[in-house]
């Protein structure tokens, strides 16, 4: 029997949602492993010290309900979160507080201390039950009709995977529906267990198909992440291999015989839930693909799970576990034992470093970083976004600054770069409505009944607000910062603006200029130590209108510009044209300038929806159209598909065209990013808008430029074109000028 999906797969990134995504300052838990052991010991609890978390007999837990379970919860040392399975009681360290202070207080009626049992996750047991109800309908692989099986073995590259080991980690297919642009269809998909305790929790769906897309579901949308493999895990394994895609640990297992997982979201983040799973192991080898990404994302999930412990395995400069197993090789085996280990030194020598310098030199696309689809020419000049880098951002007052770099911000984001926004001057609720324009191609506002469907599609993206608005301590916003990236593995976080955030009323012993000086040297040191890329928007000095902006026009001192690796500036330009002009780039010293064309209907500067528009033949008027292959609903259809406004799930809701892998890193078989963006429909045509590029910018504003194709957002440059003077002709009625 066919069964729908109740959350379908997208053209976004698919992450495990989680219900906090506005991080207030009072609400972060600011804790140190010193006041986590002071509580536990003037409670007299006894505890150990593990590698993520200090590991205690469960107080709380009521006997009938831990019945079978070891009882253990588990305290982790940066968050204070505590978890503890056997009785499905989870919290934050103020709750855990809480039920301490309540269990130690006598009831006044008896004199009796009371025994205090924290309420259970109803949310996770409901979970739980759906999952369940969802894996008996799936079907075994051995079960599965043989034409399904050829072709998934041609999907994902599995050819040389054996049928008992397919079956240990008891891989399932079902047939269930996905929905496309052009209505719903029923396709087979490949299903992957989360287990904890000995059932499954939940599940994750890959579509079938060829080619490079990826379509993925999770069932039910929401829940806590898991690991693939657990069922496979004994209670006393002391060592583990932790891959970044499911087909990739099956392939690990059948060569080596040591047990393997797969993390949910790959290489994407190492969710906290799934920590307490890990602690049983002394040593965790970390086996995520070759490559500069996979190194890099090794190496910050080693800080979580305790460097110690933790070993890198790399068989080559591009090898999965899976292509090198397609490929033949046999020394996967060897390859786990000459794992490195993560060490912590000051001093290092050149032979330490040769293995990270040849990958960078193999994989220097990897190591530009992530590419911006919307803004190929910001690419070009900039040649990607890396972390643990500062950029310094400018402009005029209502130039649009805080529209540019939210759009920009949002490019990245769907590429599955995971983004804080620290907006101190608008509310979340203004920036929020902003980049939900920008990310659907509409005025929503004209189009209520929608809402509901975009904002569904909106929400799966790896994007989080902090709560804090106006002036704010640099020490709290550090703080929200630091448990935002552990938590949620933030690659990118965003300061808009740093004036505002510093107000008048704080440090007033120091002058303006002083305080800003320590506020770029704290966000440069969180960058590098953190290795996240931070991006300050700061005002220029007071100038005059008529000329245009340098470095030396960003207010304060220069230390802003000398600290931060790239400096971008929106020009204003004659008229209403407009700039991005790159100014500093410590990467590999391009510069250059970036036309904008700006439409009022979905607030963007990069042109996509109206070169949509035009591939379409809308009329100019209009202003209501989709991104690339994702097509205009009507409002009957999309309150149809959205159910309810604010639906969580949903069963109808359409997903976009044809996903197309932007992780160029990962280019074997066996290794399959989630980030994924949408691929423009084919045939289609656009005339282009060039705009030459310099190694240092020229003061002329009219000078000649080009916009990018429209395959993805990829600009081909070509030789005497248009002039940048005539890039309002491409919508004249859109091209206006907005605050931000």
């Amino acid at each position: 029997m066919w069964r729908p999906l109740t959350d379908t797969c997208r053209t976004i990134v698919l992450v495990p949602r989680r219900a906090l995504r506005t991080l207030e300052g009072g609400s972060v838990p600011h804790v140190t492993q010193k006041q986590i052991r002071a509580v536990l010991d003037s409670n007299k609890y006894k505890y150990s010290v593990g590698h993520a978390s200090f590991v205690l007999q469960c107080p709380f837990c009521d006997g009938q309900r831990s019945s079978g379970g070891r009882r253990t919860m588990f305290v982790n040392k940066t968050t204070g979160g505590v978890v503890c399975k056997p009785c499905d009681v989870r919290g934050a360290w103020t709750d855990f507080l809480g039920w301490v202070s309540k269990s130690k207080a006598p009831n006044p009626a008896s004199s009796k201390v009371p025994r205090v049992v924290p309420p259970s996750d109803t949310q996770q047991l409901a979970s739980r039950r759906a999952a369940q109800q969802f894996w008996s309908s799936t079907t075994p692989w051995e079960e599965t009709p043989a034409i399904i099986q050829d072709q998934a073995r041609r999907a994902f590259g599995i050819k040389k995977l054996q049928q008992k080991y397919l079956k240990k980690y008891t891989i399932h297919t079902v047939k269930t529906e996905f929905h496309t642009v052009s209505g719903r269809e029923e396709v087979w998909c490949v299903a992957y267990p989360w287990y904890e305790g000995g059932e499954v929790v939940r599940v994750k769906v890959e579509r079938v198909g060829e080619g490079p897309q990826r379509q993925l579901a999770l069932e039910p949308a929401e829940g806590s992440p898991g690991l693939f493999g657990w069922n496979t895990i004994s209670s006393d394994a002391k060592e583990v291999v932790i891959t970044g895609s499911e087909f990739d640990a099956v392939a690990v297992h059948q060569a080596t015989q040591v047990p393997t997982v797969a993390l949910p979201s790959g290489t994407l983040a190492l969710p906290p839930e799934v920590l307490p799973q890990l602690e049983q192991f002394e040593k965790v080898y970390l086996w995520l693909g070759g490559g500069t990404t996979a190194r890099q994302a090794a190496s910050h999930f080693a800080r979580k799970l305790g460097p110690n412990r933790c070993h890198l395995v790399c068989l080559d400069s591009s090898s999965s576990p899976l292509a090198a197993l397609n490929r033949g090789h046999t020394h996967l085996m060897s390859a786990l034992k000459n794992a490195k280990p993560f060490v912590n030194k000051q001093i290092v020598t050149f032979q330490q470093l040769r293995e990270e310098v040849y990958s960078e030199l193999c994989n220097a696309n990897q190591v530009a970083g992530v590419k911006w689809q919307r803004f190929p020419k910001l690419t070009q000049a900039l040649k990607g976004h890396r972390p643990g880098e500062l950029t310094v951002f400018t402009g005029v007052t209502g130039a649009g600054k805080t529209t540019l770099i939210s759009e920009l911000s949002l490019d990245l984001c769907q590429q599955g770069v995971a983004t804080l926004w620290g907006s101190f001057e608008i509310r979340n609720v203004r920036l929020a409505k902003m980049m939900l324009k920008q990310f659907s191609g509409l005025n929503l506002e004209r189009h209520l009944k929608q809402y509901g469907y975009w904002a569904n599609q909106f929400q799966q993206l790896p994007l989080y607000f902090m709560g804090f608005y106006g002036a704010a301590d640099i020490s709290s916003v550090l703080e929200t910062m630091a448990h935002a990236v552990y938590v949620y593995d933030i690659q990118h976080v965003i300061i808009d603006n740093l004036q505002f955030m510093l107000g008048a009323s704080h440090h007033a012993s120091l002058d303006r200029y002083a305080v800003q000086n320590m506020a770029v040297a704290e966000f440069r040191k969180f960058a590098s130590s953190r290795n996240v890329h931070v991006t300050v928007v700061i005002h220029p000095r007071k100038e005059s209108e008529s000329s245009e902006l340098t470095t030396a026009s960003i207010f304060g001192t220069a230390k802003a510009t000398q600290e931060a690796d790239n400096v971008l500036i929106l020009q204003s330009g004659h008229g209403s044209s407009k700039l991005l002009q790159v100014t500093k780039n410590r990467f590999d010293g391009d510069l250059g300038r970036v036309p904008l064309v700006f439409e009022k209907n979905s607030l963007t500067f990069s042109g996509l929806h109206l070169r949509q528009r035009k591939r379409e033949g809308v009329a100019s008027g209009s202003g209501d159209h989709a991104p690339p292959a994702l097509r205009v609903v009507s409002d009957t259809e999309g309150a149809q598909m959205s159910h309810a406004p604010f639906s969580e799930s949903h069963t109808h809701t359409p997903i976009g065209a044809t996903l197309k892998s932007v992780a160029e890193t990962e280019s074997s078989a066996g290794s399959r990013p989630l980030a994924a963006r949408a691929v423009p429909a084919s045939g289609s045509k656009q005339k282009p808008f060039r705009r030459s590029f310099r190694k240092k910018p020229s003061a002329a504003v009219g000078a000649k430029s080009s916009e990018g194709r429209g395959d993805g957002g990829r600009a081909e440059d070509e030789k005497g074109e248009t002039s940048g003077s005539k890039a309002s002709e491409l919508c004249s009625d859109c091209v206006s000028v907005v605050n931000s």
